[in-house]
């Protein structure tokens, strides 16, 4: 058997998975159970993975320079099987048919039946009749040989049903409930027989395995359970399993890591919450189901874990001074002067959310390529940030990100030193950043720089007038006429008019203009002041239906018009 494999299973070492930086045309193999793997990269940025059960060597074709795995699998290209070690037949092309595959059964069997066909120019509704048992469900015909279930009849406990086209319908539901069936319709429940169950016209057939066995031993435990005395040794059970015990028909091992670290002992997230995840029954109870299910050893000891304590302590920590250095550093706009391996801080970052149990181990830099940089795989970051994470982890190596060159002219003041050297910043961890003028350089002989901010020379700049706003929009309100008029030598701005033609900057004919403007427009303000009102002859009861009147509209413009 040769077939593909997922690049994402967890079984698969890193270096098998990850093939960005490999060399084309170079293999990888690796050796287990009888089979073997290889990893290719055909082009760049490509990387083949395939599983064996053929080969056991690492034989590679002397004509074609492909792995011998490579070759077989493109002479046949028989699929890939998704059950179990996603490896496809060494068969030649032939003419095959689907069947299920069960490995495990399910406690609720849901069968979805096909009601509606779906075609490219519209869709049908199937009415055809389908039987389905109501008791005595048997699904060992389609089990897989390893399967390991060994409750395998359902009966079933719910049926839901479509009325109607494939354009529209309505839904309604069948239930069992203590022996008896019910019908649902919306807001109408009514009790039915199970003929009319079974000659429904199902949708969806919901199956639950059957719990004779289990009914058995559940009458024999709390019959233990009362036969106890009230001094006698008890030990601690997991709800949740307690919970499957009474409603399922295979509750499977007796399962208590929902309170318990690795250690055995109780998690200290879970300490505050220990009555509600966990009931107290006697021993001997807990021996009867440890002997029908198995699972973990019996739990008596209600003491915290001392080495996750100390481990949760240490991650909160690191945590809350990541934190607290990075809001330092946002506030202080912090340079960022090395790049930092964006993979690796996704490791530490699920490790100190407890998303791993394992630490990210020393800062590994090796996969940033300084020739062809990868934003996705490098970020850039602070001094204090890469401080902080290799005092506690180490690795490297460290790379810096020289700063672009600044040329400095006449009119600029010498570049201030930087004399604070007490900054500790760590920002939130982003992409990193590129500049055309930027490159990275070792850090072995990268001097220590800061980026200065240049000054240029203040000089005083007499203020401009906006030309425009004197031959654009509203003319310009003076607070105070001249005594000679408006044509008069002094003018709104404190001097005659040649002064402030060379106080602002402006010509003497630019000037003129702007006395001309402003005469004009407040000669019309002057004569505008001086008309007859053409609306005091209107009476307040006739109100704005006359005023705004065309002809009215009319007559009051022709006036104005005359006056000026």
């Amino acid at each position: 058997m040769v077939g593909t494999i997922r690049k994402n299973k967890r079984a698969l070492p890193p270096e098998f998975v990850n093939g960005k930086n490999r060399p084309v045309a170079t293999s990888m193999f690796a050796y287990r159970d009888n089979c073997t793997l290889v990893s290719y990269i055909p082009k760049k940025g490509k990387n083949v993975l395939l599983i064996s059960t053929m080969h056991d060597d690492d034989s590679i074709s002397e004509v074609t320079g492909k792995p011998e795995i490579v070759m077989d699998y493109n002479c046949t290209k028989g699929g890939v099987d998704t059950v179990d070690q996603l490896c496809a037949n060494y068969n030649c092309a032939c003419n095959a048919q689907r069947w299920p595959m069960v490995l495990q059964l399910p406690e609720v069997l849901c069968i979805h039946l096909k009601r509606f066909r779906h075609e490219l120019m519209f869709s049908s509704k199937i009415s055809s009749a389908v039987s389905f048992p109501l008791k005595g469900l048997d699904m060992r015909p389609y089990l897989h040989t390893d399967c390991i279930s060994k409750v395998t009849t359902y009966e079933l406990f719910s049926v839901i049903c479509h009325h109607g086209t494939a354009g529209g319908g309505h839904y309604t539901c069948f239930a069992l409930n203590s022996g008896q069936w019910y019908e649902f319709d919306d807001q109408y429940v009514t009790k039915v027989t199970p003929d009319k169950v079974q000659t429904c016209e199902a949708y969806v057939l919901f199956y639950q395995k059957i719990r004779s066995s289990a009914d058995t031993i559940r009458d024999k435990a709390e019959k233990i359970s009362e036969s106890c005395g009230e001094n006698v040794q008890r030990t601690y059970i997991s709800r949740q399993w307690i919970n499957r015990f009474y409603y399922c028909a295979e509750p499977g091992p007796i399962d208590n890591s929902d309170f318990l670290c690795q250690h055995g002992a109780i998690s200290p997230d879970r300490d505050l919450d220990i009555d509600k995840l966990a009931m107290v029954v006697p021993y001997d109870v807990y021996d009867y189901l440890f002997k029908k299910f198995g699972g973990c050893p019996p739990f008596t000891n209600l003491g915290i874990c001392p080495a996750c304590r100390a481990l949760h302590k240490r991650l909160l920590m690191e945590m809350e001074t990541f934190m607290q250095v990075s809001r330092e550093a946002q506030n202080q706009d912090a340079p960022h002067t090395h790049y930092l391996s964006t993979s690796w801080y996704t490791q530490w970052h699920n490790f100190v959310q407890k998303r791993n149990q394992e630490p990210p181990g020393p800062i590994d830099n090796t996969k940033i390529n300084l020739n062809q940089l990868d934003l996705n795989e490098a970020a850039d970051v602070p001094e204090c940030i890469w401080n902080f994470f290799y005092n506690i982890y180490g690795g490297g190596p460290e790379i810096r990100i020289k700063p672009p060159s600044i040329q400095r002219t006449g009119s600029e003041d010498s570049i201030p030193e930087n004399t604070d050297d007490t900054v500790f910043n760590i920002p939130v961890l982003k992409r990193g950043r590129t500049e055309s003028n930027a490159s990275v350089a070792s850090s072995s002989g990268a001097p220590e720089f800061v980026i200065p901010t240049l000054k240029k020379d203040k000089k005083d700049v007499k203020p401009m007038i906006d030309k425009t706003m004197y031959s654009h929009g509203e003319p310009m309100e003076t607070t105070q006429m001249p005594n000679n008029g408006v044509n008069g030598t002094d003018n709104e701005f404190g001097g005659t008019q040649e002064e402030n033609c060379v106080e602002t900057g402006i010509s003497k004919n630019e000037s003129d203009i702007v006395q001309n403007h402003l005469s004009n427009n407040v000669g019309k303000k002057l004569a505008s002041a001086v008309l007859t009102n053409v609306d005091d002859d209107i009476d307040e009861e006739e109100g704005e239906e006359i005023r705004n009147n065309k002809r009215h509209r009319r007559r009051r413009k022709n006036l104005v018009n005359s006056s000026l």
